[in-house]
């Protein structure tokens, strides 16, 4: 099981979702204004990823 989880700690699309997800619940502690621009700019570290800016498998 260990293994499996340490796979998948290794790819680029989990530190994509954790970004989204964090973004998603810190965003109640934000104002308006902060919680566009923390939206903004987690979009774009997952836009990176999605369009190959970063690769696919993390070393």
């Amino acid at each position: 099981m260990s293994d499996f989880i340490a796979a998948r700690l290794r790819e680029a699309s989990t530190y994509r979702a954790l970004i989204q997800l964090g973004a998603a619940f810190g965003l109640f502690a934000f104002s308006p204004e902060q919680s566009d621009a923390v939206t903004a700019v987690a979009m774009a570290f997952a836009g990176a990823g999605a369009t190959g800016l970063l690769p696919d498998r993390v070393r």
